[in-house]
């Protein structure tokens, strides 16, 4: 099978009449996606040429042959986004590798707004995608459809899925998803991302070490997380803090307080008991979780007890990406709050 284009086939239809879950995997992609697995599991340094063929083949064919149903394109984006998740496991975060992937997304976008003639004559058709998350319609390729919905959901089961992700992949993930973030890819629906993994590894109790086997996502230690987050941070904490600084909402889809989503932006139970707000729901980005991230990695950095020296080093350089925008953004030297509101335009 070619690299540039996904297998056509049908799925195997569900013959169990007691199953009523949906099928996760789209019509027509098994093949493909299974290919782009045995690639992950290879470790295929190939893969981002396959995901900018991948992205050629799109456009060639929805331009050149009107007679192929917008459906077909959706589902393409859907695999085109698996194999971008899929790349960017394997791909070193520390590698330049990782730029040239990320810089994959921002060509797709900079090709704009998709259009093609129904025939001769006709007017021009633009490819409109609907996205039943937001209801609104968005525009191939300039809004990246569908990426956002599939980059969160490889995010929630990473982080609070059934198992947890190596800690390998997930540290490749996180720089992936914060490089989108600092280039202006959907920032304020991806850095969402990194506001889960902040709440998960820092606003969550959980034991630094532990040398037992992971048998659930609640029993994880903070050093599973610790190398995502100084990824994540070292590409992406610039725009966190600016979302902080303006007290972006992202407040869950819903009011139902145990809904999932809620866990994406709601505050964990450490900075629920220790925050001044103590009894309000804390929910999206402030300068309360911001400094209360800063104060837990400067206790895990500052304690020399039995942690690894290693996820000390960590929490020490993660604190220092923190503390660093502070400064640079003028709290070197002026009151850091007054000086945080003049750079941001914040009132």
């Amino acid at each position: 099978m070619s690299h540039n284009a996904p297998n056509m086939e049908d799925s195997t239809p569900n013959t169990n009449p007691q199953q009523t879950t949906p099928d996760p995997i789209p019509k027509g992609s098994r093949s493909f996606r299974a290919s782009v697995d045995t690639s992950v599991l290879q470790q295929d340094p190939e893969m981002w040429k396959r995901a900018r063929l991948f992205i050629r083949n799109i456009t060639s064919r929805y331009t050149n042959y009107a007679n192929q149903p917008i459906d077909i394109f959706k589902r393409d984006l859907h695999n085109l986004w698996y194999l971008f998740i899929g790349a960017a496991k394997v791909t070193p975060t520390d590698e330049a590798a990782a730029d040239r992937l990320a810089v994959q997304v921002l060509v797709a976008r900079e090709m704009g707004l998709l259009g093609r003639l129904e025939g001769p004559g006709t007017e021009r058709q633009v490819a409109h995608m609907s996205e039943a998350a937001s209801g609104a319609p968005s525009r191939m390729w300039v809004d990246l459809p569908f990426l956002v919905t599939d980059l969160r959901e490889a995010w929630r089961e990473a982080m609070v899925g059934s198992s947890p992700m190596p800690s390998d992949q997930l540290v490749n993930l996180a720089g992936f998803t914060a490089r989108l973030v600092a280039f202006g890819v959907c920032e304020a629906e991806l850095s969402q991302c990194g506001l889960l993994l902040l709440r998960e590894a820092l606003e969550t109790p959980r034991p630094v070490l532990q040398d037992d086997d992971v048998s659930d996502n609640d029993d994880i230690p903070l050093s599973h997380f610790m190398p995502a987050l100084l990824a994540w941070l070292r590409h992406g904490s610039y725009k966190l803090f600016g979302l902080c600084a303006r007290g972006h909402a992202s407040a869950s889809s819903t009011d139902d307080a145990e809904s999932p989503e809620d866990r994406w932006v709601t505050a964990g139970p450490l900075l629920s008991t220790s925050s001044p707000e103590h009894g309000e729901r804390l929910s999206g980005f402030s300068m309360t979780r911001w400094e209360f991230w800063k104060q837990r990695l400067d206790e895990v950095a500052g304690d020399h007890g039995a942690l690894e020296k290693s996820v000390q080093g960590q929490a020490k350089h993660c604190f220092g990406f923190l503390d660093s925008w502070e400064r640079i953004t003028g709290g070197e030297g002026h009151d850091r709050e007054t000086a945080r509101k003049a750079y941001f335009y914040v009132e």
